[in-house]
């Protein structure tokens, strides 16, 4: 519908205003990526881009936001784990220096861990549109490439769910890797 894809060109352009903000503050949103792809040229390595397209992701963002009631939800749990986690209080005006400190407690596993948790409690139907459904998406995909060996660089957020996908497929963790 109209309304829908209205609605998801309105959180692209956030998300697009997000990654701005923190390119403008000296952060690379997506420089890991590129650094693993250059990696990858370098030693002959096939690089597999296999997340869910953007536009499929934006759609079910405006689906699950047209099905949540936002009048219900109950931010104290996401707002406390935030706090938490990324160590302020309002994290929409934080300096440079407080924006560094954040991103570095995101890139720890746990942190992101406890995050994500509250994130899905409190917003379920997002959470399912942006992080679970390309969680499995993802793991689907390393799946379907088949016996053998490869390296996905992911997320911190999407780490959990595609393990989660990959051990429930019948792969094994060896020396902590899946």
């Amino acid at each position: 519908s109209a309304k829908l894809f209205v609605t998801s060109k309105l959180i692209g352009s956030a998300l697009r205003g997000f990654y701005s903000k923190l390119g403008g503050e000296g952060f690379s949103p997506g420089a890991e990526f590129s650094a693993a792809a250059d990696a990858a040229r370098e030693v002959g390595a096939t690089v597999v881009l296999g997340d869910r397209d953007v536009d499929v992701t934006l759609r079910r963002l405006a689906e699950a936001a047209q099905r949540t009631d936002f009048s219900k939800v109950s931010f104290e749990d996401l707002d406390a784990a935030s706090a938490s986690v990324l160590g302020v209080g309002d994290p929409t005006s934080v300096t440079s220096a407080e924006l560094s400190a954040m991103v570095e407690r995101m890139k720890e596993r746990g942190n992101t861990d406890k995050l994500m948790a509250a994130v899905e409690a409190a917003l379920p139907e997002l959470y399912g549109a942006l992080v679970g459904e390309r969680d499995e998406y993802m793991g689907r995909g390393l799946d379907e490439l088949g016996a053998g060996r490869a390296v996905a660089v992911v997320g911190v957020a999407h780490l959990r769910g595609i393990v989660e996908y990959l051990e429930g497929r019948g792969w094994k963790q060896q020396g902590g890797c899946v």
